[in-house]
């Protein structure tokens, strides 16, 4: 801010902009920033889907069992036929629309375990140049993050089932 705020000053007042070299480093490359930020953001919102969908699992359990046990009010009742009703439509949509989708599911995941690869072995590289307490680090974040995937891919194999 305290950058932002020179700047403008410099501009309003018509003198040369003071501490180049921190204006230089806040907005060297802004684009390539902005994409790896995006790539996080979607990584996240995935994380939050497989989230999302297993409580929507869990309370879609919990209401189908009230209702059986008739413990719904009839305005509870109604409330959620037309939740079943929007979302059965929105499934057929879905499953209609699938037939149109990706169709080289393999080929595609072949690519990604490539890309992968590759990405590792730049990581590697790039990792024996730094520290022992930085590889030390990482190595722990990427166990964590092993375990999590595990974790995630295990919830996604037991809500398909």
């Amino acid at each position: 801010m305290d950058s932002l705020s020179e700047v403008v000053d410099s501009v309003v007042q018509g003198r040369a902009v003071g501490n180049r070299e921190t204006v230089a480093r806040l907005i060297h490359e802004q684009e390539r920033r902005s994409e790896i930020i995006a790539s996080l953001l979607l990584t996240h919102d995935q994380e939050r889907l497989v989230r999302f969908l297993r409580m929507r699992k869990k309370l879609e359990g919990d209401l189908a069992a009230a209702l059986e046990t008739n413990n719904l009010s009839n305005a509870d009742k109604v409330a959620f036929l037309n939740y079943i009703n929007t979302e059965s439509r929105h499934m057929e949509g879905n499953i209609k629309a699938g037939g149109a989708g990706l169709k080289d599911i393999i080929g595609m995941l072949v690519k990604l375990d490539y890309a992968l690869a590759q990405g590792d072995a730049g990581l590697r590289t790039r990792l024996m140049s730094t520290t022992p307490q930085a590889r030390e680090v990482v190595r722990k974040l990427a166990y964590r993050l092993a375990r999590g995937a595990r974790t995630v891919q295990s919830e996604v194999r037991d809500d398909a089932e």
